[in-house]
């Protein structure tokens, strides 16, 4: 057994309550019908992580104790596929509607049925055959990834919109002086920092990936507590910032884009 990637799917799979409980509490916030879609899309944001992190973990621990097929692989590969498509539709869907208080949901939910169609192209183009380990934990190999315009389609497609979308976000502490939603924004901002951040890292030939695996669950699971802090702040974090968590229940008619 590897015990450093089984303990990294361990944690995968511990951190899942936390996004699940954060994304149910703000499902429940009452917002007005104009918010109700993009408030619905950040929830699905925070399921959507709790969802793929069990997939992540369930892969991590199957393979650290040699169960992980080629067939089981792939069929978790392509829901993890699923998953990151409807995760970054949620918040980047979200993040749009804050920044500039109007629908995208048409423009973001094309764009990505495309980049999902555009993503399958490329997996079964590029011939998988096997599963192996890597920095990121077990990995898809493939007889001959494909390259070219599609591969840089596939990678613009995961990085570029959220991360100008998070900036944007970030960008709206700016807007506001009052103080439980500039330190919300910070919160949330560095929390998807951390995330992403974890996720596109790859440390350096020599490092052990082994022990990165339980590294970058840790990292996931820090992310996950910094979004639960953000709107939950424990009470010395209220006191020392004087700021207030989320009601269950905000005054009927508060738009998200006034609170985000």
């Amino acid at each position: 057994m590897n015990p450093w990637l089984f303990a990294g799917g361990v944690t995968n799979l511990a951190v899942t309550p936390i996004y699940a409980y954060v994304g149910a509490r703000l499902y429940e916030r009452s917002v007005s019908s104009r918010a109700r879609i993009p408030s619905a899309q950040f929830a699905i944001w925070w399921w959507g992580l709790g969802g793929t992190g069990v997939i992540a973990g369930l892969t991590a621990i199957l393979y650290s104790v040699g169960w992980l097929t080629f067939a089981l692989g792939f069929t978790l590969y392509l829901l993890t596929v699923l998953g990151d498509c409807l995760i970054l539709w949620g918040l980047v869907g979200y993040l749009l509607y804050i920044y500039t208080g109007t629908y995208h949901l048409l423009e973001i939910s094309a764009f990505y049925a495309a980049f999902y169609t555009i993503a399958l192209y490329w997996v079964v183009s590029s011939g998988p055959n096997g599963v192996a380990l890597n920095a990121a934990g077990p990995i898809m190999t493939y007889a001959h990834p494909l390259g070219g315009p599609v591969f840089a389609a596939v990678i613009l497609g995961l990085v570029f919109p959220e991360v100008i979308a998070g900036i944007l976000y970030f960008s709206l502490i700016r807007r506001t002086q009052d103080r439980t939603l500039r330190y919300r924004i910070a919160m949330v901002s560095a929390a998807l920092f951390v995330f992403f951040g974890a996720a596109s890292y790859t440390p350096p030939a020599g490092v052990g990936f082994q022990v990165w695996s339980l590294v970058k669950a840790l990292l996931d699971a820090g992310s996950a507590l910094l979004a639960l802090f953000a709107y939950f702040p424990p009470e010395a974090l209220r006191r020392t910032f004087r700021v207030s968590a989320v009601p269950r229940e905000e005054p009927r008619g508060e738009a998200v884009v006034a609170s985000p």
